[in-house]
């Protein structure tokens, strides 16, 4: 939450490496007093002071955020709830608990700082059409106006080796954000001139210059020889997910062509007087009956079976009445 959420209010301190460890233990009682289920997440080993302190948590069997915000009260602790966190300010330093039911990827989604930033770009240089979100790596499937997400996994060994990202030194843990620099450099996938903001938008770049380790990136560009990336090709790497969005495509398709083929136009040129209110549910319940007969139908056709399902629904609705 970048250490801000009180700052207005309230003196806000930084929380030093030397007092990190004793700190921790101190709120455990709290997180537990919530009936929490957290992690801490994983700093570089060389941090020293620290903003704010985020704890990944699982809220699912939590006491209700009403009493989280009575027991601080009761004990002078400031609080705000936001989503997804709740914010707290203890001896002056802000802790955030950061609400997830995955808290595993959650956590991963955090680690080492601005990490994940460096790996969500190089993503881009694999497929545009994956993303990493809070529930994972997805493969977006567009059809018109309409996007659909297929999940792929969650499984972060899965992800960073699908990137050529060694999982062990990841494990093992990094010095600094140049280790983590380092470490995204040695893949495959790697190219210089597409992972500098240079070549970001206008928006993005607005975004990255306000994190303190865009300027080291760009310089540790400049001194690295240009790498340009191997190609990456999704039907062979990802063939299932392909096939499933292949199979989304051809049922949006499919859906398009039956709204294509019978919709309100049709109906209302038809009955004209039909009552509009009920329109909507007409035709879903004249599609789900017809499907795939519907599209082989020549429009004389089409203009028999709604006058018929049309008289079948007023008949319907008058025995009703």
């Amino acid at each position: 939450m970048g250490g801000n959420v009180f700052t207005q209010d309230f003196k806000v301190l930084p929380l030093q490496l030397d007092s990190l460890s004793s700190f921790t233990e101190n709120i455990k009682h709290i997180l537990d007093e919530f009936k929490l289920v957290y992690k801490f997440p994983k700093y570089f080993k060389n941090k020293v002071t620290f903003n704010d302190l985020d704890i990944i948590c699982d809220f699912t069997n939590a006491v209700s955020k009403t009493e989280m915000i009575d027991y601080c009260a009761g004990r002078n602790i400031p609080i705000q709830v936001s989503s997804p966190a709740v914010s707290m300010l203890i001896d002056n330093h802000q802790v955030d608990l950061i609400e997830t039911v995955n808290y595993d990827f959650s956590s991963f989604l955090i680690d080492y700082g601005d990490t994940i930033v460096y790996i969500k770009r190089l993503l881009k240089n694999l497929n545009h059409d994956l993303t990493l979100n809070t529930k994972g790596l997805e493969y977006k499937v567009r059809f018109k106006s309409t996007l659909v997400t297929v999940f792929i996994t969650d499984d972060v060994y899965y992800i960073l080796n699908l990137l050529d990202l060694d999982y062990q030194t990841y494990l093992n843990g990094f010095d600094s954000v140049n280790d983590v620099f380092e470490w995204i450099y040695r893949s495959k996938y790697f190219n210089s001139e597409t992972m500098s903001i240079k070549n970001c938008n206008s928006k993005s770049r607005q975004r990255l210059n306000k994190r303190p380790s865009t300027k080291l990136f760009e310089e540790f560009l400049e001194n690295k020889p240009k790498k340009i990336q191997e190609q990456f090709d999704l039907e062979i790497e990802l063939p299932l997910v392909i096939d499933q969005g292949k199979t989304i495509l051809n049922e949006l398709q499919f859906r398009s062509d039956l709204k294509a083929k019978l919709n309100g136009r049709v109906v209302l040129k038809l009955f004209p007087d039909f009552p509009v209110m009920a329109l909507k549910a007409f035709l879903r319940n004249t599609i789900t009956k017809y499907q795939t007969d519907l599209l082989t139908y020549t429009q004389d056709q089409l203009n028999t079976m709604v006058t018929d399902e049309v008289h079948l629904y007023l008949k319907n609705s008058i025995l009703k009445e």
